[in-house]
């Protein structure tokens, strides 16, 4: 299926095939979690379809609600059952249609019932989806609900604790609440384990967090430790052209910014570009479409424009041009309105940070550190408390 999906991505007339394919979710469960490389080639479908179908995703999930309304009790291991619901929720979160990843997960926790620890891997990711989407109002909720399973839940494995603290860390941050940011960061840190099965994915994530909210607690040495080290683990573990190493990249790109090296920070940002080009296409780069961090972008966007204005102009003059854009949006989100709400957080950063000044050769041990193989976990963990504390 994959093969014929994708020849039908380089022939226009063939689209509205694809698209009635991709318009069965069972079809689209199916991709995702059988079909080797089914992630990155599903992504590819959808922003060929978004782009000459907008709302094609919101219309899917909302397809998804119909079937799994007349489909209630199926087995976790079903196609559209509880296992697969969570992953898909969980892609829609790392692919930014963080409206569409709520519907579904809101699916998924239906399905997992009063099952304490499906619950709470459910939350995990909802919270993220929240927080990255400025759903506030939510994630207050969610975590009061994480809150009361905590307490009576038996057994939660160390590495969905850790998980939990990590979306936590993202929930504060994206606040501006660094405190308690760096606190969940924190306590992430210390339960992760990669000798028990904890996915590589938890480990780099929670070092590109916690190295953000190091920033804004002016805590340099322990953010050059754990952004150097969420680099060197992305690249060593997934591959120089992988999703998470350019979440880890454009992340390093933000502490370069931070620290006071911006033209770094813009070799680095292009590299990150180059580096989702060769997943995705242009379209991932498009402000509608964009795969990582447009809230970064927009943000460094707005250093060129310094001299004739002011970072809030620069929002102001983004906004207009995405008012200016036709087409009605269904439930979807506006990917720019909530990158540009995401802004403030980072200028925070920054300007806590600013009285850093990253030199010239502490740039190039930088780089050294992401290229060389990354240090074990407990290592990292002790240069973090002892070293850099």
């Amino acid at each position: 299926m994959l093969n014929v999906l994708e020849e039908m991505s380089y022939q226009p007339e063939l689209v509205h095939l694809q698209l009635e394919v991709l318009s069965n979710p069972v079809n689209v469960s199916k991709i995702l979690h059988t079909e080797p490389c089914g992630r990155e080639k599903m992504l590819k479908f959808f922003l060929i379809l978004e782009k000459s179908n907008a709302g094609f995703v919101w219309n899917l999930t909302e397809q998804y609600q119909t079937v799994m309304a007349l489909l209630p009790n199926l087995p976790d291991g079903h196609l559209l059952g509880f296992s697969n619901n969570l992953e898909l929720g969980s892609w829609l979160v790392e692919t930014g249609w963080y409206a569409e990843a709520s519907v579904i997960l809101s699916v998924a926790r239906k399905q997992a019932g009063c099952r304490p620890l499906e619950l709470l891997k459910t939350l995990r990711v909802a919270l993220i989806a929240e927080s990255l989407s400025s759903r506030y109002e939510e994630a207050s909720q969610t975590i009061a609900d994480i809150a009361k399973l905590i307490k009576h839940a038996k057994d939660v494995p160390m590495t969905l604790t850790a998980g939990l603290h990590h979306s936590l860390s993202v929930c504060f941050f994206e606040e501006s609440d660094f405190e308690g940011s760096y606190q969940h960061g924190v306590m992430a840190l210390q339960l992760l384990d990669d000798t028990i099965n904890c996915p590589y994915e938890t480990i780099v994530g929670t070092f590109r967090q916690l190295a953000k909210t190091c920033l804004a607690m002016k805590r340099p040495g322990q953010a050059r430790l754990l952004i150097t080290q969420a680099v060197s683990w992305s690249r060593h573990h997934f591959g120089a052209v992988s999703v998470p190493y350019a979440e880890a990249l454009e992340d390093f790109a933000f502490y370069l910014l931070a620290v006071n090296a911006y033209r770094d920070c813009l070799k680095i940002e292009s590299e990150v570009k180059d580096v989702y080009f060769n997943l995705f296409g242009h379209l991932c780069l498009q402000p509608e479409l964009a795969q990582g961090n447009l809230a970064f972008r927009l943000y460094l966007e707005s250093y060129g424009y310094k001299n004739i204005g002011s970072i809030d102009q620069y929002m102001d003059y983004v906004l207009d041009l995405d008012r200016g854009r036709s087409g009605t949006r269904n439930g979807t989100d506006d990917r720019q309105m909530l990158a540009i709400k995401r802004i403030p957080a980072m200028m925070a950063v920054t300007n806590a940070a600013h009285e850093e000044m990253l030199t010239s050769r502490e740039f190039e041990e930088a780089l050294e550190s992401i290229r060389a193989p990354p240090l074990m976990l407990d290592d990292v963990r002790k240069l973090f408390f002892t070293k850099f504390a």
